[in-house]
């Protein structure tokens, strides 16, 4: 969470970004239909292209 809310991230919204990477990491999330779809891009780079900011390695 503390990665989120350095890239510019609101506390609440971190925490619940973060919530659904835990639940997905648990197996909680499954996709529904036919369509599975996967990224490439780290969760680093896409907060903060959200953020407005530049991705710390």
């Amino acid at each position: 969470m503390a990665t989120l809310a350095h890239a510019g991230l609101p506390a609440p919204a971190a925490e619940l970004v973060a919530e659904l990477y835990r639940a997905d990491e648990r197996g909680l999330l499954a996709p529904r239909g036919d369509r599975v779809a996967r990224g490439r891009t780290p969760l680093r780079d896409t907060v903060a292209a959200l953020a407005g900011t530049t991705a710390v390695a």
